[in-house]
């Protein structure tokens, strides 16, 4: 019996070693595609400053209608500290948000998020 356990002792070993090798493996390809994810996303949501694009809309816009943050929060219904993280990209806005700002500075979600140039409005369905 003693020779069987000495035996499969390497067994064990080369198994472990082997699964340390995958796990390791299967690590590093993890946070290959998440760094490479998130180039993506600096890509799509960042503007040649370093600012995020969709943020900067929503600032501009404001700006753009003479509002201080404090009113544009008001309309939001949120806090001025929140709105202001808003516009500094520093924490995210709900849809809903930018659907009332959407409407508020009559133009569509996808110009303020950045998803194209045009500022008009979409043309209500019927």
């Amino acid at each position: 019996m003693e020779s069987d356990a000495s035996e499969t002792a390497p067994i064990k070993r080369a198994y472990i070693f082997l699964y340390g090798i995958i796990f390791i493996t299967s690590q590093n390809i993890l946070l290959s595609f998440i760094s490479k994810i998130r180039l993506i996303y600096r890509e799509i949501c960042y503007d040649a400053s370093g600012v995020r694009q969709m943020y900067s809309r929503i600032r501009d816009s404001r700006i753009d209608k003479g509002l201080s943050q404090k009113q544009v929060a008001e309309l939001l219904g949120v806090s001025y500290k929140t709105y202001s993280a808003y516009e500094k990209g520093k924490r995210h806005i709900g849809a809903l948000q930018l659907i009332v700002l959407a409407n508020f500075y009559h133009t569509s979600v996808d110009y303020l998020l950045g998803r194209t140039d045009k500022k008009a409005p979409y043309p209500k369905g019927k």
